[in-house]
């Protein structure tokens, strides 16, 4: 059982396990792609930098100034692909891996990555799939909160107001969890 189950590998996860981490809590985090998330691989990352290549040719081939004389800048496409990758490469071992490979000088609890395609089993509970086919099964606080807490209720403790039918004002929440937008809540 782990403090903190954290759905994917992007900033948001690792900045989440780490602030785990840096309480003394356990984290791990499924993946079903590559370390990193969306961003670093396939989104923000490797599109700006495609994007400031295109914007090199064309503002060569269009000068802004009087006096500037076209310019036409071949292309490599293969090459162009192969810098962004290593670029992609270089943070991601920067960024994600290389916190992954500290060693724990502190005797804080590692942060650990499982690979694989997660599903939700119950409410504190993934099973997580990986390529070869072999399974696991993961328990902690998910750190996938509802998008809005019911009406009435604490939004961190999730506390049920006494005159709530059932509710009888005790703190059924666990001690650590994530909300998006509010960071990790620990008493």
């Amino acid at each position: 059982m782990y403090d903190l189950l954290i759905l994917g590998s992007g900033s948001t996860a690792f900045a989440a396990a780490i602030h785990a981490r840096d309480l003394g809590k356990t984290a791990v985090m499924t993946e079903s792609r590559t370390l990193g998330g969306t961003c670093v691989n396939r989104g923000c990352l490797p599109s700006k930098n495609l994007i400031e290549a295109a914007r090199l040719v064309y503002d060569a081939a269009h000068p802004r100034y009087p006096g500037l004389t076209p310019a036409h800048l071949g292309v490599d496409f293969p090459a162009l692909i192969a810098q962004k990758d290593e670029i992609i490469r270089e943070y991601r071992d920067q960024h994600y891996t290389s916190i992954l490979d500290e060693a724990d000088e502190d005797a804080q609890p590692p942060i650990e990555v499982v690979p694989g395609r997660a599903v939700l089993v119950d409410p504190h509970t993934v099973a997580v799939t990986a390529a070869d086919g072999t399974a696991r099964q993961l328990a902690g606080i998910l750190a996938i909160p509802p998008r809005h807490p019911r009406a009435g209720r604490d939004p961190v403790s999730h506390e049920r107001p006494a005159d709530e039918p059932g509710g009888d004002g005790v703190d059924r929440a666990s001690p650590f969890a994530a909300y998006p937008g509010r960071g990790l809540h620990c008493p």
